[in-house]
């Protein structure tokens, strides 16, 4: 036993004088008023947005407004509408075309699906790329269905209700990025990741599995995270944590998790008459492998790889999500996607 104990002690710093630490959960350093939720319990997507007009603050003194509608959507357009124009900032002309889903009996909308980059986490209302898209297709109703920290298994089930609910759409388009994968099958590393956000209101988080057949099976869990035993003390504990956690990620295919929801969600809109576009928004082997997949399955696919890198592309210092800048690039370049088919 003195043997193990003293090999555990030398272990133990030999790790800390690399600048291994032991676990230290940090919660979120931002406020919310009015009320301090921004979310609220949904029996199918585990949480969804409470509707309101929210201050959002950062510790740093960054804040953003974020507006929720009736539908516990983020507002696209202003409730006067006024000011509209295209993403470069131009006055917009009315459309010449009618909208092909309303001459159908659909709806002459365009549903948005993501997450926190399509959302506008960290931006006002009016920054966001889907309040852009907007501004450019005043002819049709743009739809912000995304929710910070939703995967892509969120946006199959919103649009499967959306459907059952609503007339169908001109357009769907689903906003991809690889980190989306653990999402949707929450691995431990996840849960590791969003369990703090619990205190802005009622987290559950539904994930995926493939039987043995390479079906998708959907469960729901509570957003928990447990840690191992004395890892918030020792630095060779959490190690050995963390490399669980990796062989966790190596070993559960969230790539064909991701692959079959997209599938599935390609199948919906198809089968509901709407145009589907899957939109990238990395440059990595995932949104790659995503992009052929949709289109396999019948969508159109357009690429938002913007680099997030450049000055002003994110709001550095206080937070790393897009800024207003990058959400504008991301809306000309949807904009320019679903205007090609319109215009053949």
């Amino acid at each position: 036993m003195g043997v193990f104990l003293a090999v555990g002690v030398l272990a133990e710093g030999v790790l800390r004088a690399r600048g291994r630490t032991p676990w230290q959960p940090v919660a979120p350093q931002i406020s919310v008023e009015p009320g301090g939720r921004f979310y609220r319990a949904d029996p199918v997507l585990g949480y969804g947005l409470l509707p309101g007009r929210f201050d959002v603050r950062f510790a740093s003194g960054h804040h953003f407004v974020a507006t929720h509608d009736a539908d516990a959507q983020r507002v696209t357009a202003s409730r006067e509408r006024s000011g509209q124009g295209d993403v470069a900032g131009r006055p917009q002309r009315p459309a010449a075309q009618a909208c092909v889903a309303e001459q159908a009996g659909g709806a002459c909308e365009v549903w948005v699906f993501g997450a926190s980059f399509t959302y506008g986490w960290a931006v006002d209302d009016d920054r966001t790329w889907p309040w852009f898209l907007q501004q450019a297709l005043p002819e049709r109703r743009v739809r912000n269905f995304a929710v910070s920290g939703y995967g892509t298994i969120h946006s199959v089930l919103q649009l499967e209700s959306a459907l059952r609910d609503r007339p169908a759409p001109e357009a769907v388009v689903l906003a991809y990025a690889s980190f989306h994968d653990v999402r949707n099958t929450f691995v431990r590393v996840r849960r590791k990741r969003v369990a703090p956000f619990s205190r802005l209101g009622p987290l559950v988080q539904p994930w995926a599995s493939l039987d043995e057949r390479g079906r998708l099976v959907l469960r729901m869990a509570s957003v928990e995270f447990t840690p191992w035993p004395g890892m918030r003390h020792s630095a060779l504990i959490h190690t050995a944590e963390q490399l669980y956690d990796r062989w966790q990620l190596e070993h559960v295919d969230s790539a064909a998790v991701t692959d079959a929801l997209v599938r599935r969600f390609v199948a919906n809109g198809r089968a509901a008459g709407a145009r589907v576009l899957i939109a990238t928004l990395t440059r990595d082997a995932a949104a790659r492998r995503t992009a052929a997949v949709a289109r396999a399955a019948g969508a159109e696919t357009v690429d938002l790889g913007v680099d997030l890198d450049r000055p002003g592309y994110r709001n550095l210092p206080h937070d790393a999500h897009p800024s207003g800048r990058a959400h504008r690039v991301y809306a000309q370049r949807v904009h320019r996607a679903l205007a090609r088919r319109r215009a053949h």
